[in-house]
């Protein structure tokens, strides 16, 4: 019965996300059908206010973002730090074996030092000698999102710059 159960619920599960990704495509259909290029990007034209409009360009700021920390100033949408710390990394692994008719578990640790982006509480470890990492990072990972960004003499919404995805990884 139960199996006869599931069967079902996954068919309902595929009919449901069938009917999301059909309505999902029709409204990426329309959208395409009243879509608007703008062939000119300088002026935005009152026409087009209220329309869903298509358009491509370099992307300018009024101002600069700065990473006080390091004293980095860059004219850019994004500035993104994103720290690692070299740190010890624990790795457990286990071995089974019967020993007068029980099974039993051997566990054995090794460590390694690892580039991570997340702290690695050392304190857990079951061998802290000679294992032993910072309790904090020195510094933290951080982005910042320019509050105006403009496309020609579009502005675009804040937004849609927080949730745009340019990036470009500089070390």
């Amino acid at each position: 019965m139960f199996g006869n159960l599931s069967k079902v619920n996954i068919g309902i599960l595929r009919f449901v996300g069938k009917g999301r990704a059909v309505q999902t495509a029709k409204s990426l259909d329309e959208g395409l059908s009243i879509v608007v290029s703008l062939e000119n990007i300088d002026v935005p034209f009152e026409q087009n206010n209220g329309k869903l409009v298509h358009l491509a360009g370099p992307l300018k700021t009024e101002k600069s973002l700065l990473d006080p920390t390091y004293n980095i100033r860059v004219n850019a949408v994004k500035l993104r730090r994103t720290v690692e710390m070299y740190q010890w990394v624990e790795h457990e692994s286990k071995r089974e074996y019967n020993e007068g008719g029980q099974t039993r578990v051997e566990k054995t640790y090794s460590y390694t030092q690892e580039w991570r982006s997340d702290l690695v509480r050392s304190q857990s470890f079951d061998n802290m000698v000679g294992h032993n990492n910072p309790t904090s990072m020195p510094v933290t990972s951080q982005m910042q999102t320019a509050d105006v960004v403009h496309v020609g003499g579009f502005e675009l919404s804040g937004g849609t710059n927080y949730n745009m995805l340019i990036m470009q990884n500089k070390r």
